[in-house]
């Protein structure tokens, strides 16, 4: 029970609810000079209660919960008693704060006599105490009234236990029917609010029970004889000191008054529920006041649940609010008008004038004092202004500021800044509020230069403290166009209040439901609830009313759309406007199921329906029934398409003829094929595009669907399953509640998608691409001025698409229309700039610096390569730096220029940048391959040079795994390659260099560097009879195999002698001296020569006879000697040489005519080698010449 009141009170309207979060509120008007003199403000503190639901524990009253605490009553010693319903008990808080419970067990059930505190409650919800300290506790469900004594002890004195009518009489032995308020008299009489009984009943001090007020039937109070008046649910009731009883009588939203003679009259409320007002109080609305309580001074104060306010009427019949600011909450410790209450329910007031409030759903009691009172703030400090971009109807700004040093004695809760016109004082000035700094005002003139002033209070409007102005004025600027921010159209974000013409930011707009655009910018708004109707919202960002009488009813027939009825619509729809500029509205209300439209002249007629809920049926459209129309939208033939809670979409056609569109009319899952064959399942919003296609918000399938003009339907965007959207593929996204629908002149669809877990508005491009365009898919309210993307839009159940491209979207319960401003027409985009050529082969690659856009996307590049002559659009599509163009020649020089292209064309030319294009040299061709000493000669012919000169050559000696640059650049061929070493093959390639690179690899040759051999050395030389045998060791090869050895005599020829040692030389003359050189001849030529030796050729030496000695150490020797021509014969010398060596061991000499010698000091037994040597002189010469030597005879010294 307490859920659904609960929630049915949140869903009521017509109380202006107050901006809770940090956002704006505007309004037309320049604030007053001086301020009106206005009431006092008492300080509000909590007395009990922690704001949680929950059991109470005794002690400190501030820390103990309370569960739903609904009557309140005080002693004069100060203690509060709390009628906790919830928790089936009584407690009692001491003047010192100290709570203990004074009735009652944990759980609910019948009362029982004797201590309180062991009896069972049963959802107390009243209480009241008399002089002497009795509690009398209205125990509801119980239907009893019992009595506790200071002592403790409960006792019953009224009702018997079960519900009925109540009859004089003996209290306990009368019905009573839920009895909920109970108060006490200073003679002890106990006045009960039996609220289900619709009668208020006193009972004596002696037991005895009586009707006082209420026929016992539920209706509105009449004045006279109060037990002849109808009440409606009296749940409160009070009594003064002359014995005037007060009774809350919430069903009928008025607090009547009864003397002690018996006479009713109304106190307070109109009967109509609504927010109170100050003045006559007879004149105020009240809604659902629940208790009332009342001073020593004739002052009434009214606990008015739903409004939720608690209200003071003085004796003289004049009402004010004593504290709640209208916004249900949590109350706060400040200034008790500036504190929210939730559902107070009960009052009481305290000998001193102190009022204690039961905040039921708050689960807190209370207290405002009124022995101090609250003053306003002191002025903000430091305020700082700059332009913005907020408001979608003209410029907007920002004011940061500093809180004020002193806040009055209670928080903070409003900021005001005025913006004062400098250039244009007629304009008048702009206000807005908001509950922090920095505050954002709209509506400003854009070029005009302002000043700001700002202030705070801790109250109502009635309370602003004094004024400090920025210290410069700044000129306003317009919103950037297609900036992607969330401007602010119309409303006052988080207000549900009544829609009022004039300023569209200063007015609430009471949940609306639809807003649509016409050709000429015109906004349409439809608000939901009462005071609702059709708004009309020009460029000047004025509200005006277009349509409804705000009586609710359903539309008779053709006529004035202002003087027309409308009912409300109760939820969001999707209105049209047709080429025309004819508005057309659903109204889904079952009470008057409709499709209306009205001209731009303002004249209304019916185009769908009858009123009366039901199937559609084909024919005359204004002779079918529609089940909830939520959706229209006109096609380019003026055919209007319905979305009918029936689960169909109607058509009806310019000549009002209707007929089925999409849809069987019984819910479903949607199939692709026919559309009329297809189910649907709450089809809501509705769009056409310029083809004449259709767009359905499937919102229970989960999908938007497309119907073509031939009928055929398909899947245009979610997955068949709930869930948050995702960017991407638009039928891979799941949808969560897809409601409001529109379509922009470029064909993107819009889906405004009111689900709690992903509040977004989507974009679907024609290509089927879902984006997020606003909301970051959390509730609560929107950042105006700030990304969409970034910022929640919450509800986006209706949305329009202007014919510029604007997007508006109604958040339906944070009671605003905002929109997204689409970018301006687009220009062809300014000229790249920067470029930078990077020649290739047959290529170039031009890098750039892009230039403005113009507003649209850049598809392509359009290039020249002739400056500008002709243009080359490229293929495939490139829109980034650098951009490649192919199909050069190499070699060629190019002026290059570039262009841009988007949606508008082509866009401005950049200068030009010469290219030439080119790629690597060819491989070059080797033609001869000369090794060298540690070095290569290659001789070569160059390739292509690849459009651009070779500047070098690099060469590689391991088939190409390494290269090596050619140290002095060149080109020219051969190319010697030094550092090699002799003797080793390498596989040498070549490749030439230019500007693009290195070149392609000439075919690898073979190469082994090599040099002609080193000097063999002499190691001895024998001179032969005109000959001589020269002996060597030879030098170093040079790197390649010695193929012969030569020698050469003198400064002659070299000649030929053989491949090893030794070498003969021949042909000499004997007796002359020669001088011989060898050297080593390979394939690289003759090496270097030996040191020069001399050799002396002579004939054959003597013949040597041996002879054997006679003795012991000695041999004689005999020769024969010829002498050469002409020589002169000197003399001999013979040797004996140790055996196969040239040791000498003895000799002998004899003259010329001597032809033996004997040579001693030998070895008996032993043999020698003998030689003998002849001496001669040569003709002409006096010289001794030894001459040759005698071959080598062996010879025994006999024993």
């Amino acid at each position: 029970m307490r859920t659904s009141e609960h929630m049915t009170r949140r869903r009521r309207t017509g109380a202006a609810l107050l901006v809770v979060t940090t956002v704006l509120s505007m309004m037309a008007l320049t604030p007053p000079a001086s301020a009106a003199p206005v009431p006092p403000r008492y300080p509000l503190s909590i007395l009990a209660g922690t704001g949680t639901s929950g059991t109470p524990t005794a002690g400190t009253a501030t820390s103990s919960r309370l569960n739903e605490p609904m009557g309140v009553a005080v002693d004069s010693s100060g203690n509060v008693y709390i009628a906790d319903r919830a928790n089936h008990r009584v407690e009692k808080v001491t003047s010192g704060g100290t709570l203990s419970v004074f009735a009652g067990t944990s759980s609910g059930g019948a009362p029982t006599a004797g201590a309180a505190t062991s009896s069972r409650l049963n959802n107390p919800s009243g209480v009241a105490v008399d002089s002497s300290g009795n509690v009398y506790i209205a125990d509801t469900y119980n239907h009893r009234v019992e009595k506790v004594t200071p002592e403790g002890v409960l006792s019953i004195i009224a009702g018997t236990g079960t519900s009925g009518a109540p009859t004089a009489g003996t209290a306990t032995s009368s019905r009573l029917n839920q009895p909920m308020g109970v108060a006490v008299d200073s003679s002890g009489n106990v006045y009960i609010a039996d609220s289900a009984n619709h009668r208020i009943e006193k009972v004596t001090p002696e037991g005895v029970l009586s009707i006082i007020a209420g026929s016992g039937s539920s209706g509105a109070p009449t004045a006279g004889t109060a037990t002849s008046s109808a009440l409606n649910t009296p749940t409160g009731v009070a009594v003064d000191s002359s014995g005037n009883v007060y009774i809350a009588d919430s069903g009928n939203n008025q607090v009547e008054k009864v003397t002690s003679g018996g006479t009713l009259s109304v106190f307070a409320g109109t009967g109509s529920a609504g927010a109170p007002t100050a003045g006559a109080a007879t004149s105020s609305a009240l809604w659902n006041p629940s208790g009332v309580a009342v001073d020593s001074s004739g002052n009434v104060y009214i606990a008015d649940r739903d409004s939720p306010r608690v209200e003071k009427v003085t004796s003289g019949g004049t009402l004010s609010v004593f504290a709640g600011t209208g916004v249900p909450g949590t109350p706060t410790a400040g200034a008790a008008t500036s504190s929210k209450l939730d559902t107070p329910a009960g009052v009481a007031v305290d000998s001193s004038g102190n009022v204690y409030i039961a905040n039921r759903y708050a689960h807190i009691v209370a207290k405002v004092s009124v022995g101090s009172t609250i003053s306003i703030p002191g002025a903000p400090t430091s305020p700082v202004a700059s332009t913005t971009s907020f408001s979608s109807r003209g410029g907007s700004a920002s004011v940061s500021f500093t809180a004020p040093g002193s806040d009055g004695g209670s928080p903070v809760i409003n900021y005001r800044v005025t913006a004062t016109d400098v250039t244009n004082a007629g304009r008048g000035g702009q206000t807005a509020t908001g509950t922090s700094s920095p505050v954002s005002i709209g509506g400003l003139t854009v070029g005009d230069s302002y000043t700001f002033t700002v202030a705070a209070t801790n109250g109502d409007a009635s309370y602003y403290g004094a004024e400090s102005t920025a210290t410069s004025s700044i000129v306003v600027v317009a919103p950037t166009q297609g900036d992607g921010k969330l401007l602010l159209t119309a409303g006052i974000p988080g207000t549900s209040g009544y829609a009022t013409p004039g300023v569209a930011l200063a007015t609430s707009l009471n949940y609306p439901g639809g807003v649509a655009v016409g050709s000429d910018g015109t906004v349409y708004i439809n608000t939901s609830y009462t005071g609702g109707g059709i708004y009309k919202l020009g460029s000047d960002g004025m509200l005006t009313r277009f349509a409804g009488d705000d009586s609710g009813s359903c539309p008779t027939g053709a006529g004035p759309a202002l003087s027309a009825k409308l009912p409300n619509s109760g939820t969001a729809v999707t209105m049209a406007v047709d080429s025309h500029g004819n508005l057309y509205v659903p109204l889904p209300l079952f009470s008057c199921p409709m499709v209306v439209k009205i001209t731009p002249a303002g004249a209304l007629s019916i185009v769908a329906g009858t009123g009366v809920s039901g199937a559609p049926t084909e024919g005359t459209a204004t002779s079918s029934k529609l089940t909830g129309p939520k959706g229209v939208a006109v096609d380019s033939a003026d055919n209007v398409y319905i979305t009918d809670s029936s689960n169909r979409v109607v058509k009806v056609t310019a000549a009002g003829q209707l007929s089925f569109f999409a849809g069987t009319g019984v819910s479903g899952t949607a199939t692709e094929g026919a559309a009329s064959s297809s189910k649907l399942n709450g089809p809501s919003g509705i769009a056409v595009d310029s083809a004449d296609n259709v767009y359905i918000a499937d919102s229970n399938n989960y999908r938007v669907e497309k119907v073509t003009p031939a009928g055929q339907l398909s899947f245009y965007a979610g997955t068949g399953v709930q869930g948050a959207s995702t960017e991407g593929a638009a039928t891979s996204s799941r949808l969560g509640n897809p409601i409001g629908l529109a379509i922009d002149p470029s064909g993107n669809l819009f889906i405004g998608d009111d689900y709690y877990l992903s509040y977004r508005v989507s974009k679907v491009t024609p290509a089927g691409q879902l984006s997020f365009y606003a909301g970051n898919g959390s509730g609560g309210l929107s950042t105006f001025g700030s990304s969409a993307t970034s910022t929640p839009v919450e509800h986006p159940a209706s949305l329009a698409a202007a014919s510029n491209g604007d997007l508006y979207m109604v958040e339906f319960y944070k009671g605003v229309v905002a929109m997204v401003m689409a970018a301006a027409a687009p220009s062809a985009p300014a000229a790249p700039t920067s470029l930078v050529a990077t020649p290739g082969n047959g290529s170039a690659s031009i890098a750039f610096t892009a230039g403005s856009d113009g507003g649209a996307a850049i598809t392509n590049y359009k290039y020249s390569t002739d400056n500008g002559v002709n243009w080359t659009t490229r293929s495939p599509s490139a829109t980034t730096s650098p951009i490649s163009i192919t199909g050069l020649t190499n070699g060629t020089t190019y002026n290059v220029k570039f262009r841009a292209v988007n949606t508008a064309g082509d866009g401005a030319v950049s200068d030009a940048v010469s290219v030439t294009p080119r790629t690597v040299p060819a491989a070059p061709s080797v033609t001869v391959v000369a090794p060298g000493n540690g070095s290569a000669s290659i001789a070569f012919t160059a390739g292509s040079d690849g459009g651009a000169a070779i500047t070098n050559y690099k060469y590689s000696i391991d088939n190409g795994v390494n290269w090596i640059t050619r140290p002095a650049p060149s080109t020219s061929s051969p190319l010697v390659i030094t550092g090699l070493t002799n003797g080793t093959t390498y596989f040498v390639q070549l490749r030439a260099v230019n500007a693009a690179g290195d070149g392609t690899a000439s075919t690898a040759v073979p190469v082994g560097p090599r040099t002609t051999p080193a000097a063999p050395s002499v190691t001895s030389v024998t001179a032969g009879n005109g000959s001589a045998s020269v002996a060597f060791t030879p030098g170093s090869n040079g790197g390649v195999a010695v193929s012969k050895f030569q020698y050469r005599v003198g400064a002659g020829s070299w000649v030929d002698a053989g491949t090893s040692s030794p070498i003969a030389v021949t042909g000499l003359t004997n007796y002359t001296t020669y001088s011989i050189q060898v050297r080593a001849m390979n394939i690289a030529g003759g090496g270097a020569a030996s040191t020069a030796v001399s050799v002396r050729p002579k004939a054959s030496g003597p013949s040597i006879g041996v002879a054997y000695s006679s003795g012991k150490n000695g041999a004689f020797v005999g020769f024969t000697f010829v002498r050469p021509t002409g020589s002169t014969l000197v003399g001999f010398t013979v040797r004996a040489y140790t055996k196969g060596t040239s040791t000498l061991v003895s000799s002998c000499q004899i003259l010329a005519n001597g032809r033996s010698c004997y040579i001693g000091s030998l070895v008996s037994g032993t043999e020698y080698d003998i030689r003998a040597q002849g001496y001669f002189r040569l003709p002409g010469s006096s010289a001794v010449r030894e001459t040759f030597e005698s071959a080598t005879s062996r010879v025994r010294v006999n024993n």
